[in-house]
């Protein structure tokens, strides 16, 4: 779609999708203005609403690289040499969040934190938002990954 419109069969076709699952995702993507439609007899033409939404994704995108790259770095780093790391113990913990020494960030569901938590933790809903951003990039959507193909700098 980065290059011209497609029509929903194209995309599905190309994403490996049933044509409901494809239009189904187009529907979201049109009610949050980043594709347009034109409708002839039958088929649905669909584009980007504006250059700047393929330029948005293409940020994601390389956020996502970006952060799957650091968190991969983190995950080698924790499970090969946890020299660096220090365990604390409850009290400690507590002793230094009194202190305003740490910050306790619960990037659980939010549900599962209004189920119950440390007390002083905070939920991070912007957090488990960057997260499902983070996710969509690097799970890369049917619809998201046919932009990229069409792109011609992807």
């Amino acid at each position: 779609m980065a290059q011209g419109e497609r029509t929903v069969e194209d995309l599905a076709n190309e994403a490996n999708l049933p044509i409901a699952n494809a239009s189904q995702h187009l529907q979201v993507l049109r009610a949050a203005q980043l594709v347009d439609v034109r409708r002839d007899g039958l088929y649905a033409y669909y584009r980007l609403s504006d250059e700047r939404v393929f330029r948005v994704w293409q940020t994601l995108r390389d956020l996502g690289e970006l952060q799957l790259a650091e968190v991969n770095r983190l995950v080698q780093s924790f499970l090969q040499d946890r020299s660096p790391l220090k365990s604390i113990t409850t009290s400690e913990l507590l002793e230094r969040m009194e202190a305003g020494d740490v910050l306790i960030l619960d990037v659980r569901p939010e549900l599962e934190y209004q189920s119950g938590h440390i007390p002083e933790a905070r939920s991070s809903l912007l957090w488990n938002l960057f997260l499902a951003c983070i996710s969509m990039v690097l799970q890369i959507p049917s619809v998201w990954k046919i932009v990229s193909q069409l792109s011609p700098s992807a």
